[in-house]
Parts: C-alpha cells; sequence; structure tokens
C-alpha cells in the first residue's frame, strides 16, 4: 500500500510542479517575476564572465554565498559560457528551482507523515511560480538541513549549515539566538562555543571565496548596507498601515518611491534608523515570552521556526511575496496527534489564504495595484486583498501561538 502511495505522491509532484512552470512561461505571471533574474542575476554572471573575477561589480546586493549559488545554472547549460544568453540562464535557473523543489519534497516526506509531502505541493500551487524566480529555496533548504541536523543530535552539522544559509540570506539568523538558547538552559557551554565556531567558519568560508574571485570589502559592505535603504515596501505592515492612513486622511494613497529594487511608500519613517531594528525588539520579546513559558528546556521545535518567521516579517519594513516561504517551509515538518489535526488543518488554511492572496497580488494584480491604485486611486479592492493578506499574517501568529506554545498541540 505505501509503494503506490509514493507513487501517488510522484504523480502529484509532477503535475504541481508542471503546472508551476507552465505559469512561469505565461505573461501574467512571467512578466513581475522575471525582472530580478534579468536585472540583478543574469547582469552579475556576465560581469563576472568577461574578466572570471568580481571586482568590476557596481552596486552589488547579493551576498557572497548567493552570487556563488547564481553560478549553479551555468551547470545546466548546455551551450557553454561563451554562448550564455538571458534566456538560456533564465531557463537553466528554473531548472536548479525545480530540482530544490524535489530535494524539499523529499526532506519532508523522509520525516513522514505522509500528508506533510501533500500539504507542501498543495502550499507550491497556492504560492504560485515566484519560487522559480528567486534563491530563497537554497536557502530555506539549508536551514530545514540544519533544524533536522540539531534535531539529531548533529549540532555542529547544523550551525554550519545555518551560518552558510546566512552567508546567502541574512533573515537565518534569527533562529540562531533559539538554538544557542537551547544548549545554554542545558549548559551545554563548551558546545555553545564550539557551534558558534562552525557557523563563522561558514560564513567565512562564503566570503573567502568571495574574496578570492576578486570581490573586495567595499563590495561586501554595499551588498549588507543595501537592504538598510531599501524604503517602507508597500507589501510590509507599515506600508499597508500608512497607505490606510493616508487614505483615511488626505483621501488618497501616498505617492510611490522607487529604489533599490522595491516599491515604496514616501513618508518621513524612511528616514528612521530605527525603523531597520524594530524586528529585534519584537524578537526579544518573544524568546522572553518563550523563557517564562519554559520552552528552552524542550526539544528543538518546527514549530518555533515557523512563528520566529512570521513574527520577523511582521515587524520587517519590507515583506515581499517570496519572503513567504521563509515560514511556510516549516509547515510541513510541524508534529501534532490525531486529537489535535484540526489544530494543524487550521493554520495550514491561513496558510494557503496568504499564499492565494499573496499570488493574486503579485504578480497577477501587480501592474493595476501600482497604477490604478497607487498612483490613480482606483480599485481599492486590491489594497484591500492586501490588508487581508496582512491581516492573515498576523493572525496565523496569533493561532500558531495559541496551538503550539499556550496549548502545546502542535509543535
Amino acid at each position: 500500500m505505501f509503494k503506490y502511495k509514493k507513487i501517488a505522491l510522484l504523480f502529484l509532484a509532477q503535475l504541481v510542479l508542471t503546472i508551476i512552470f507552465l505559469q512561469s512561461h505565461n505573461p501574467v505571471w512571467r512578466g513581475h517575476l522575471e525582472v530580478d533574474v534579468y536585472n540583478y542575476y543574469t547582469k552579475q554572471v556576465e560581469v563576472f564572465l568577461q574578466s572570471f573575477s568580481f571586482i568590476n561589480l557596481q552596486n552589488n546586493e547579493i551576498l557572497p554565498g548567493t552570487l556563488i549559488f547564481l553560478f549553479t545554472p551555468l551547470l545546466f547549460n548546455l551551450f557553454g559560457t561563451a554562448s550564455l544568453t538571458y534566456l538560456n540562464y533564465l531557463m537553466s535557473f528554473l531548472l536548479v528551482n525545480i530540482l530544490l523543489l524535489f530535494l524539499h519534497l523529499y526532506l519532508y516526506f523522509s520525516q513522514r507523515p505522509l500528508i506533510n509531502s501533500y500539504l507542501y505541493l498543495i502550499l507550491l500551487l497556492a504560492l504560485g511560480p515566484i519560487l522559480l524566480f528567486r534563491f530563497e529555496l537554497m536557502v530555506s533548504l539549508l536551514v530545514l538541513l540544519g533544524f533536522l541536523a540539531y534535531k539529531k543530535k548533529k549540532t555542529y552539522l547544523s550551525f554550519f549549515l545555518l551560518g552558510f544559509a546566512v552567508s546567502l540570506k541574512v533573515y537565518p539568523i534569527i533562529f540562531l539566538p533559539y538554538l544557542l538558547l537551547l544548549l545554554f538552559f542545558k549548559k551545554q557551554y563548551k558546545k555553545i562555543f564550539l557551534s558558534l565556531s562552525f557557523f563563522f567558519i561558514a560564513l567565512m568560508a562564503a566570503a573567502l571565496s568571495f574574496f578570492i574571485l576578486g570581490g573586495n570589502l567595499e563590495q561586501l559592505a554595499t551588498s549588507l548596507s543595501f537592504h538598510a535603504k531599501k524604503p517602507i515596501s508597500i507589501e510590509s505592515t507599515y506600508g499597508v498601515v500608512l497607505t490606510a492612513k493616508s487614505l483615511l486622511t488626505a483621501g488618497k494613497p501616498p505617492a510611490l518611491i522607487g529604489g533599490y529594487g522595491v516599491w515604496g511608500i514616501v513618508d518621513r519613517l524612511n528616514n528612521s534608523v530605527w525603523l531597520n531594528w524594530y524586528w529585534i525588539f519584537s524578537l526579544l520579546g518573544f524568546y522572553i515570552f518563550l523563557y517564562f513559558k519554559n520552552f528552552f528546556h524542550l526539544q528543538v521545535k518546527a514549530g518555533i521556526f515557523m512563528l520566529l518567521g512570521i513574527l520577523f516579517l511582521i515587524f520587517s519594513k519590507n515583506l515581499h511575496p517570496q519572503y513567504l516561504f521563509w515560514f511556510m517551509s516549516f509547515i510541513p515538518l510541524l508534529k501534532t496527534s490525531k486529537k489535535y489535526f484540526f489544530d494543524y488543518l487550521i493554520i495550514f488554511f491561513i496558510a494557503v489564504i496568504i499564499a492565494l492572496i499573496n499570488q493574486f497580488i503579485y504578480p497577477i494584480l501587480y501592474s493595476q495595484f501600482l497604477d490604478q491604485f497607487y498612483n490613480q486611486g482606483h480599485q481599492l479592492e486590491i489594497f484591500y486583498l492586501q490588508i487581508l493578506r496582512n491581516v492573515s499574517i498576523i493572525f496565523l501568529f496569533i493561532v500558531g501561538v495559541r496551538s503550539i506554545i499556550l496549548k502545546k498541540r502542535v509543535s
């Protein structure tokens, strides 16, 4: 019986990935989604191939680990680097991410129960093809592997994988205090020092590779400061609140400002240095809450990783559509009993609603959102969808806290 279930899962996976792949070629989705691949990823690879060095890299926002990852599509480029074109690179990039989606599926399948793999595929379908055009999947795979390594008592490997993930994207660093506090309350002080050593070894390995390939400290500093300079994005909690405030007080949406790869809100809060750090205070409060609930004396929980990801995004000034996978990737790893399976389904159902709304806003309705709503003040229903998505994310956090921490029905 289990053999047939595996065959059914494989068939469904092929069907879901085929749908997503076809969507990625449809202008309704592809038009906005391929912008990053065209404007950033391909250009960085082309700059490197001109001299086989990063020395000429300008205004780079991409971290060293990601720069190295951007060369993996070349392995699928059958025509070689001499005939590299944007379309060749794009197709290869999509293939790399499809492979990563399969690796995620294998990881979820290996953890059982089988239904978690089916739920993962449903989440993918709800999110749409956006993950095929970003490098989030490489980061999430490393974070998930790090989580599972820690769960299996392979602590040093866990911290190394987490460090490697941070070399691609900064956000996984929010999970570092959680793992360290678990060790601290078990009085494994020596292991804390060694674990941090492995974490920084992974970081330094990525940075060293970047320097060996011609990169320099100035370029690295530019990539680290790039995101701090972004304006408040229209997708963020702050962006939604400021837009609603403008509608109520001025009768029209606030002016848009484009820069640093985002569409943002024109507001004096953009000049606030503290806005880049509010998420730290929210996470600090959450860790204090976990302490009083005695969660640092328990085993590592996928649910805590999920809640940390949600809380970080709620208080971040940028909440881009692909970021949802930062916490959704942990939903298939949540554990519960048959008695409380309904609690798990509620979390999953809310996540699917968020993903579907997210896909409708970006990329399907994004042109209308920018032009008709923000520039002309029409089609308010798109903004209502944005409100619903962000409120649903906050609601998911509340439901998650209740089921994972207060009731301990899901972990």
